[in-house]
């Protein structure tokens, strides 16, 4: 039996420790979260002119659509 390693001594920085699959998880979790924070904010751009395109003229948008 193998005995485990001490985690208290690494050898040195955590990510040269990283094989290329580490990597390619690591860069596709990262894309995915920057490609769902900038579905959010295409959200926030087409919600005024949705608003508008969907109330009568003179509604205020900020009480609908806030």
């Amino acid at each position: 039996m193998i005995p485990p390693e001490n985690p208290a001594v690494a050898p040195g920085p955590w990510w040269r420790e990283l094989n290329r699959y580490h990597w390619f998880v690591l860069v596709v979790a990262a894309l995915g979260w920057l490609f769902d924070t900038m579905d959010q904010q295409l959200f926030n751009l087409a919600r005024v002119p949705a608003m508008r395109a969907l109330l009568k003229p003179g509604d205020d948008i900020a009480l609908h659509g806030g």
